[in-house]
């Protein structure tokens, strides 16, 4: 086709400008999609709290829209320390949590956090800062309180508690890698002098997961309803992730007043309305033909009682039951006395549910004083015991534990660890301690206490040395070996414990298929 050279020009010109045009049409977009993107990735600090403040270090966490990488630098004199990062490592998360350290007491510091190598060092105009606390004559009881993340992802949350009774800082804590928690309340400050608060039983307390801006969840109650005599969180509790949790507390910087957020009351769980409930009806009664714990070498009933965590005032009583039923323990100082009842830890003060695994505190007891009890599981009762409370030493008892987590732990049974610490090197304290035990979480996530167990004859703590040993065992519906550990730097180890048979992992006969079940008259269907 013969084209004019004006009809030439004209396609040149249109060759020319798709040339060009297109491939800045297609950089822009790029362009935008790089600023959209950039834009939805800036992980800006925000619900920043100061916690754990005390006369030389204290923490720093907040939560971020996006999983980022995370770090502190504290300001001295124009210049800046160097980057602490996050004490879970360089993972990048939505909740960061920095512990600052070798402050000096009673002073005031200003700090950047670094998040996704942005700085960020104020919000709305406030410099981030905070104040140590100065050195104070007394010295705080320590008063440890543990448990687990529930539901959360095992390592991946921050812990708050807040006082609510009185106006002070608050602890924080993160998890192990088992989910498990433990946290010194003697820390709580005051947020206006900086005094020790001593919590008291009635305090109102909140417990506070969160895990995202998104995730998060909360409890409150009095101290002695959320928290055991040992210090653990009652398995009543059991914390799963919602939405629209506020953070316990933000920083208003500038003023060292701690202010707490409103939270939204409105986040009851709605009923639905369709739900339907059913009724089995049956003409025989439905029996369990094989027995949980037939095929396994492991011991229930009366045989399997043990009491641990002898104290001043009180002890607990654990044993494992042949199936599944309620259990309790009935003391008193007389043999015909025995009217006081102490529940298992998992139960409410109205419900008494079923359990493989019993664990009973008896707690408010006299010391040195001697008690008479029975242990009430299901139908039986175990009748005969006697134990006399030890004395009361005069210095309080240290802090100290270990932890790790169970594997292969039965799906149908709780499990509780068991520890006895004993001489090996002939220094320290000798002989044998008495048995300590806690309660393993969902996850089989565990915390032991050490430091506070007493020696043989209760007269003091065992002071135990780096060449002695613990040997840990399990009270579950599994087999399981004795394990034992060498204290040396026990308590920077996560120690793993293995059920090695349990009724999950037992083989099974297939029945054959009856051809009438006993039936007169049933018909066989046959494709033939």
């Amino acid at each position: 086709m013969y084209l004019t050279p004006k009809q030439k020009r004209k396609n040149t010109i249109t060759i020319i400008i798709l040339l060009v045009g297109i491939p800045l049409t297609v950089f822009a977009a790029w362009q935008v999609v790089q600023l959209l993107s950039k834009a939805s990735e800036e992980a800006i600090p925000q619900d920043i709290v100061i916690s754990n403040v005390s006369t030389s270090s204290v923490t720093v966490g907040w939560l971020t829209d996006v999983s980022a990488d995370g770090a502190v630098v504290v300001i001295g004199n124009g210049s800046d320390s160097a980057q602490v990062i996050d004490k879970r490592g360089t993972d990048k998360r939505k909740n960061h949590y920095v512990e600052l350290a070798d402050l000096e007491p009673n002073s005031s510091y200003t700090f950047a956090i670094i998040s996704n190598g942005e700085r960020y060092e104020e919000t709305d105009g406030k410099s981030f800062s905070f104040k140590t606390a100065p050195i104070s004559a007394s010295v705080p009881t320590p008063n440890p309180v543990y448990g687990d993340g529930g539901d959360f992802s095992k390592d991946d949350f921050i812990v708050y508690i807040v006082n609510k009774s009185q106006s002070s800082f608050p602890v924080s804590v993160v998890p192990n890698v088992s989910g498990g928690w433990a946290v010194d309340l003697s820390g709580f400050r005051g947020n206006e002098d900086f005094s020790l608060i001593s919590v008291e039983d009635t305090d109102e307390l909140e417990v506070i997961v969160l895990s995202s801006m998104e995730e998060g969840d909360s409890i409150e109650g009095s101290f002695t309803e959320l928290f055991d005599s040992k210090g653990q969180l009652r398995d009543v509790y059991a914390f799963s992730p919602k939405e629209d949790i506020s953070s316990p507390e933000s920083t208003e910087f500038g003023d060292t007043v701690i202010v707490e957020e409103e939270k939204d009351n409105d986040t009851e769980e709605e009923i639905d309305e369709n739900e339907r409930s059913f009724r089995i009806v049956h003409d025989i009664d439905w029996v369990d033909m094989v027995k949980a714990g037939e095929n396994l070498d492991i011991t229930v009933g009366e045989e399997s009682v043990l009491i641990t965590n002898l104290r001043d005032t009180g002890f607990d009583v654990v044993w494992l039951s042949e199936s599944q039923e309620q259990g309790y323990v009935k003391y008193g100082e007389t043999e015909s006395s025995k009217n006081s009842e102490a529940k298992d830890v998992r139960d409410s003060l109205t419900v008494k549910d079923e359990y493989y695994v019993h664990y009973v505190e008896i707690d408010d007891l006299d010391p040195e004083t001697a008690y008479y009890f029975d242990v009430y599981s299901g139908s039986d009762i175990f009748d005969g015991f006697e134990i006399t409370t030890f004395e009361i030493l005069s210095s309080a008892p240290p802090i100290g534990s270990i932890s790790g987590d169970i594997t292969d732990l039965p799906s149908n049974s709780d499990a509780i660890v068991i520890g006895r610490i004993s001489d090996a090197d002939g220094e320290g304290t000798s002989g044998q301690s008495q048995y300590t035990s806690a309660m393993a979480d969902s996850n089989g996530g565990w915390i032991l206490s050490i430091a506070d167990v007493r020696n043989s004859s209760g007269s003091g703590y065992f002071s135990y040395t780096d060449g002695d040993t613990i040997e840990l065992s399990l009270i579950c519906y599994g087999e399981s070996s004795p394990h034992e550990e060498s204290m040396e730097n026990i308590e920077d180890r996560d120690i793993e414990l293995e059920v090695t048979r349990s009724i999950d992992t037992i083989g099974y006969t297939k029945v054959p298929l009856l051809d009438s079940y006993g039936v007169l008259g049933i018909q066989i269907y046959s494709p033939d």
